[in-house]
């Protein structure tokens, strides 16, 4: 049986420069900080390799999760996973007494999500997925959410459980391949999925970041960046709001870095952080406008990675907290309490079968000249994912004069439109797949409009149409919930 970096190496021999210059760790690597929260203790994950291969496969030799305290010698650092080939992911709770990870046990078992102390102790396992789930993060009242991928790695979606119980329910649907990123500090959470949500077959898309709600409603793109060729992943929040992540090029192939980028509060625009920069492949949230990251070590021949501090505020230099040149260090966080995220009221009724999409102006397209199609619209053809990844046509419903339209559809199935001419030439085609879930009533101002645009105040007539909302793919005559 392979052995794994928890049981085959030991703990890390740290740069002499980071353990025997206390003032230097007290100096220009934490200039700025408060005295109270100068150097929290640091989880991470040291890794001999680590790759941009599907998440399952983040590390191929394994991996462990280890607490250090910085400016402490290199021998104190514990390792927090000693039974298990491979551990990720860590997710503080908001007390910052408990941890959230993932973890396998062996080369070949697959990732399940776990719980421990924050001091390595009662350790006990969360998921029992016959496939991958791993990726997850704590939610309000006792909830946590992950992410399961399936064996075959063709397909990944976000599921929501108790804490301690066996529930657990999926919220995202269709093709994708999304994952948990973070949950924002208002309770929605941030993910990442391919950026056009359509079958790709057997290949990779580059990733975008969607929003959601921890119910499954609400899905939306975080920024309407549809053309751009880059992967956005590795995304945290910052006290200040901000949301941080590495924008990687897929074409570097199994390298896992990207470009350093954040989106202020209320912003349209990604900032990238000036070059040349190293490679940076995880972020997170460390003191007063500074991150964490894993920045690639310019002087390694091979794809290795360190713990680096970034001043987001200052110059966006890259200095150096930790680094084994054994293993990469990724995904440092700090062990300590933090804001706990807004709980969200989902009013969803899952008994339902159905839910209802209401459109205010199709006619307004992001990427129509002047933001608007000049062609007539006479109906919407709705069309749901089967389960082969091909499509069906479930019905087509009136669009009204000023462009809206009102659908009752099945709920927690993909679904996607055409708009057409009354004489069924073809006006728009979404190339992407959404849902709406049981009793939700999804809205939207238009054909990808843009993100920037509000809605006139007006009320939609295909609200006043009568037999609205028009039924499609639903029993004609059960009453709709």
């Amino acid at each position: 049986m392979a052995r794994g970096i928890s049981r085959g190496l030991p703990i890390a021999v740290v740069l002499p420069l980071l353990v025997s210059a206390p003032s230097r760790l007290s100096g220009d690597l934490h200039a700025g900080f408060s005295s109270s929260n100068l150097a929290p203790v640091l989880l991470f994950v040291e890794a001999p390799i680590t790759t941009a291969a599907p998440i399952t496969q983040r590390f191929p030799k394994g991996s462990r999760l280890v607490s250090w305290q910085p400016g402490q010698p290199p021998n104190s650092a514990s390792n927090l996973s000693l039974r298990f080939f491979a551990a990720a992911d860590p997710d503080v709770s908001p007390s910052g007494e408990r941890i959230l990870f993932s973890a396998k046990t062996t080369l070949d078992s697959p990732w399940q999500v776990w719980e421990m102390n924050s001091d390595g102790t009662a350790e006990h396992q969360l998921t029992h997925c016959s496939d991958n789930c791993l990726k997850a993060a704590y939610l309000p009242d006792n909830q946590f959410v992950y992410t399961r991928v399936s064996a075959s790695d063709r397909e990944s979606f976000l599921c929501v459980a108790r804490i301690s119980e066996s529930d657990s329910h999926r919220i995202t649907f269709g093709p994708g391949r999304f994952e948990l990123e973070t949950v924002l500090a208002d309770g929605r959470l941030l993910a990442s999925a391919e950026r056009s949500l359509t079958s790709t077959g057997g290949g990779r898309e580059p990733r975008a970041l969607f929003t959601l709600r921890p119910d499954g409603t609400g899905l939306a793109s975080f920024r309407d960046d549809r053309s751009s060729p880059l992967s956005q992943t590795s995304a945290s929040e910052l006290d200040d709001g901000t949301v941080v992540f590495a924008q990687r090029d897929p074409a570097r192939n199994l390298d896992p870095g990207g470009v350093l980028a954040f989106v202020r509060p209320g912003s349209l625009r990604v900032t990238t952080c000036n070059s040349p920069q190293p490679l940076v492949q995880s972020v997170h949230e460390f003191n007063g406008g500074h991150v964490l990251v894993s920045g690639q070590d310019s002087a390694s021949s091979s794809a290795h990675y360190s713990a680096y501090d970034v001043d987001l505020s200052g110059d966006a230099a890259l200095r150096l907290i930790y680094r084994d040149p054994m293993v990469s260090v990724v995904q440092a966080v700090p062990l300590r309490p933090h804001r706990a995220q807004a709980a969200y009221r989902s009013i969803l009724h899952l008994e339902q079968n159905n839910g209802r999409f209401i459109c205010l102006n199709s006619r307004r397209a992001g990427n129509a000249p002047g933001g608007t199609l000049s062609a007539a619209i006479a109906q919407v053809r709705v069309f749901v994912e089967k389960d082969n990844g091909g499509e069906q046509l479930l019905g087509q419903a009136p669009v009204a004069s000023d462009g809206s339209f009102y659908i009752a559809a099945p709920a927690d199935r993909p679904v996607r439109f055409d708009l057409v001419a009354a004489n069924g030439n073809l006006v728009a085609s979404q190339r992407s797949w959404i849902w709406v879930r049981p009793g939700e009533d999804r809205g939207c101002i238009g054909c990808h409009e843009d993100k920037a645009e509000s809605p006139q105040n007006h009320w939609p007539l295909a609200l006043t149409m009568p037999g609205m909302p028009a039924r499609i793919g639903l029993p004609p005559h059960k009453p709709l919930h």
